[in-house]
């Protein structure tokens, strides 16, 4: 895949050529022009976004090996990052445009007429891809590591059951507590945060899809594909759209940041910072302690992290 970065300069993106403008064009009957000889691949899926709409994807490669000798300007190995998503924009007959995000995602811009995506461009992507609208933008989303989702049930299990499962039997209850479910922030900002909850009080119908409450509290893992657009990106959202509480979990470091909203300026204040030796009453929850160890995959002292 070529990308764009405007910087004027070429340079590399995990070992992908990168150019400062680039545009492809094709037609349904020829995908040669960027995948090589695609016209009956399985992977050029039949739903596609609107057209116009933009797709933002994550770098991870695509494993295709048929595409190193088809096509000289596919990475080595022939890897391409999401070929059904681009393949249907070429089918299309989409122009667009690509350039590398800060975040170590691709951004897919169309070149005319851009529409900003909603949530019936989520719609109609395939069941088995993950993804969000931020800022009119598809953004493509990684499957979650182990460790991501030792998180997610570790903090069902220290919030959920007793804010959630245990209310009216004997827990402090009150709350909804859910994992990956799509809140509408706006119409075009379509968030899945990693766990999200509101208070009961504030969402009567929690059986929605996608939600169009803003949650009481979001939690966010961090994972190097993610990890600026969970700090920068989302922490700006969540804050324009008034989440009273922010938490920021880092698997790698083993680390929990806690945030609250002020309202009335519109910003985070940091309640806490933890590591995995703490054991803490942490707002919204205090009405529980949270042993923050456990909230992650037991160390291996032969293990070398590597990326999403």
């Amino acid at each position: 895949m070529v990308a764009a970065d405007g910087s004027g300069k070429p340079g590399t993106l995990r070992g992908i050529p990168r150019t400062t403008s680039w545009t492809a064009e094709s037609r349904s009957e020829d995908h040669r022009s960027l995948f090589g000889d695609r016209r009956s691949h399985p992977s050029i899926a039949a739903a596609s976004p609107a057209a116009g709409a933009r797709i933002r994807g994550p770098s991870e490669p695509f494993r295709q090996p048929a595409l190193a000798s088809e096509d000289p300007r596919a990475p080595s190995g022939g890897r391409i990052s999401r070929p059904r998503i681009l393949g249907t924009l070429l089918s299309r007959g989409i122009r667009f445009r690509a350039r590398p995000e800060a975040d170590g995602t691709l951004r897919f811009m169309a070149n005319a007429a851009q529409k900003l995506a909603t949530y019936e461009d989520l719609l109609r992507l395939p069941d088995d891809v993950r993804a969000e609208v931020i800022g009119g933008a598809l953004e493509l989303l990684p499957a979650p590591r182990p460790r991501h989702s030792n998180v997610q049930r570790a903090l069902g299990r220290f919030v959920g059951g007793p804010f959630h499962d245990d209310d009216g039997h004997g827990g402090p209850g009150g709350w909804w507590i859910f994992v990956e479910v799509d809140i509408a922030l706006g119409p075009h900002d379509v968030v899945r945060p990693d766990v999200s909850g509101w208070r009961r009080s504030r969402l009567a119908r929690p059986d929605q899809r996608p939600l169009s409450i803003a949650p009481d509290w979001v939690c966010e893992i961090l994972s190097p594909s993610t990890r600026v657009r969970d700090r920068v990106t989302k922490r700006r959202l969540y804050a324009r759209h008034e989440v009273s509480y922010y938490w920021i979990v880092d698997p790698e470091a083993r680390t929990l940041e806690a945030l609250a909203l002020d309202r009335d300026h519109g910003r985070w204040l940091e309640v806490g910072t933890y590591d995995e030796n703490d054991v803490v009453r942490v707002a919204p929850f205090e009405a529980i302690e949270l042993p923050v160890g456990r909230l992650f995959l037991p160390r291996d002292p032969n293990e070398v992290l590597d990326e999403d």
